[in-house]
């Protein structure tokens, strides 16, 4: 990732290579990073799985690992006042947190945005893309769909750059 302030958005869908994909753009650059895990811990068995495979490919030396599955706009502000570049993996999980705790995630939108726009280091975001699937038959589905469409959108907004990955391959949207 390029020394300057940058934000990226890096979208998908399932096991597209987004992760990958973002950790890379944060491995070119040198030095440490620091990784904001969204995902919980007390998940099932797979869930655990996909977390040691994503922290198996990263240096524990190189990345500076913090788990922050609900307050991602305070862990944002706390840490892009430092001079390392910030990988968010990923915002759908993210999303999920809030709404399994009830929470309203239009205001914890809105903090993340402004923490987002106001972080002095690089941040990529890497998220899901769901506007290419079919409409889900619950409303908490709808709802999570709804509520992650707009995000994507809000970050690709104020993005520097927005890459799409289809099956490993990254195609360039914006920047």
């Amino acid at each position: 990732m390029e020394s300057s302030r940058q934000i990226s958005l890096i979208l998908g869908g399932a096991r597209s290579g987004k992760s990958a994909y973002a950790e890379g753009l944060i491995a070119n650059g040198s030095g440490h990073a620091v990784y904001i895990a969204t995902a919980r811990k007390n998940e099932d068995a797979e869930m655990l799985e996909r977390i040691e495979a994503h922290r198996a490919r990263r240096d524990p030396k190189r990345w500076q690992l913090v788990e922050e599955p609900l307050e991602l706009s305070n862990a944002l502000i706390r840490l892009g006042k430092d001079a390392h570049p910030i990988l968010i993996d990923c915002l759908p999980l993210w999303l999920s947190n809030l709404l399994k705790e009830n929470r309203d995630p239009y205001p914890a939108t809105e903090q993340f945005l402004e923490a987002l726009k106001a972080s002095a280091v690089s941040v990529v975001c890497v998220s899901g893309e769901v506007g290419l699937g079919m409409t889900p038959l619950n409303p908490v589905g709808r709802a999570f769909r709804d509520h992650l469409g707009n995000l994507n959108q809000k970050v690709a907004a104020i993005a520097n750059d927005v890459t799409f990955m289809l099956s490993g391959i990254p195609m360039k949207v914006k920047g």
